[in-house]
């Protein structure tokens, strides 16, 4: 009769051992590589169930799906498109040079396209490009340097899907998308944060206004006029300028503030050009030792010198060395914050002038004038 014997626990776990031991390293490893695969699997199930991802995943779709239609690529050209034509009617393959390339985005009232100056400076013609590959000419409004910003009207094309602009100005941490055409691939999206406001790059020159926004968002050459948008879909900038020691993307571009580009690009479309405020005087940084030698403590614009016959400051009883601490109740902080602020009050504005003299805090009314075009020479 046979007989069947059964191993104890004893036995089985000696077994174990003399196999653990005979197989060596090799074992552990499969058992180590079966625990962290299991754990994989686990990992890839939990995110696809994780319903907040993809609600984000959809967020950046439908902000796409709602700007991209607005946005332009824009080609600059020296030459007219009749030259152009004339040429290849003689079987001249000749192309007008181009001598610019970037993006832009419709403006809200559906029927110009914003971009930055230096994107269609000295341009004789522009094509501008839509998201479904038709093209149009495009004929310079106005530009303004002094912002680097620039309209463009169609002369002739499809209807404009019209933007939709930001209604409050982002905040440090914001998440934000740059749109546009870098290095021309067509209409291109990037997502980041914004990394700073108020930035200020002396790109502009002397007489410039800049307030950038800064942002970790991609932005390389020919993204320059495109638009940067919140998770909304709304236009909060437009890309103009990156920092780099590569001549591309490394990590930080700037775009222009929304609120800047409305009060400019309205002026534009209505009259041309844009007009701006004067104060009549030349300013400086409240520093340490300006601050005490005006036996004052706190943040502000010290007023240096008066211009000539062109201070409307001076005409309302303002005096050399009075320190502005505000202007319509809010605090001016610079040089900066207060030229940024008389510019877009601008000519005929009364604004409150609150300042520092001898030891007293007196406000003053003043009716600024327009600010005067030989600007450079009188600075």
């Amino acid at each position: 009769m046979t007989q069947v014997r059964f191993l104890g626990p004893t036995l089985i776990l000696a077994i174990t051992v003399v196999a653990i031991v005979v197989g060596g390293p090799t074992v552990m490893r499969h058992l180590a590589w079966a625990e962290q695969d299991a754990r994989i699997q686990q990992g890839h199930k939990r995110l696809k169930q994780a319903q907040a991802l993809e609600n984000i995943n959809k967020a950046f779709r439908y902000v796409a799906e709602s700007v991209r239609p607005s946005v332009v690529q824009i080609t600059a050209k020296k030459g007219t498109r009749n030259e152009e034509t004339r040429r290849f009617r003689g079987f001249n393959r000749f192309e007008l040079p181009e001598i610019g390339s970037g993006s832009g985005w419709v403006y809200n009232d559906g029927k110009h396209v914003i971009t930055n100056n230096h994107v269609v400076k000295e341009a004789d013609s522009i094509v501008v490009k839509f998201q479904d590959n038709t093209t149009a000419d495009a004929i310079l409004v106005g530009a303004d340097p002094r912002t680097d910003i620039a309209v463009l009207r169609l002369t002739k094309g499809p209807k404009l899907h019209a933007s939709k602009l930001a209604d409050k100005s982002v905040l440090q941490g914001d998440v934000v998308f740059a749109f546009g055409s870098p290095f021309k691939f067509d209409f291109s999206m990037s997502q980041g944060i914004v990394s700073a406001t108020g930035r200020q790059l002396n790109i502009l020159g002397s007489t410039g206004y800049e307030n950038f926004i800064q942002t970790d968002a991609a932005i390389n050459p020919g993204n320059s006029g495109g638009p940067l948008t919140n998770i909304y879909g709304e236009v909060v900038g437009m890309n103009t300028a990156i920092a780099t020691r590569t001549n591309s993307y490394n990590g930080i571009g700037f775009a222009i503030p929304i609120d800047m580009i409305q009060n400019v690009a309205d002026q534009l479309i209505k009259t041309g050009k844009v007009q701006r405020g004067w104060l009549g005087v030349s300013i400086a940084d409240v520093n340490p030792a300006i601050a005490e030698e005006l036996d004052y403590d706190g943040k502000g614009v010290v007023i240096a010198a008066m211009i000539d016959g062109l201070s409307p400051a001076e005409d309302a009883g303002l005096e050399r060395f009075d320190i502005i601490v505000e202007i319509n109740n809010k605090p001016v902080k610079n040089t900066n914050a207060l030229r940024r602020i008389v510019a877009k009050m601008g000519p005929g504005s009364e604004i409150a002038i609150k300042f520092f003299r001898k030891g007293k805090f007196l406000t003053k009314k003043v009716k600024l004038t327009e600010q005067p075009k030989n600007l450079d020479r009188i600075r």
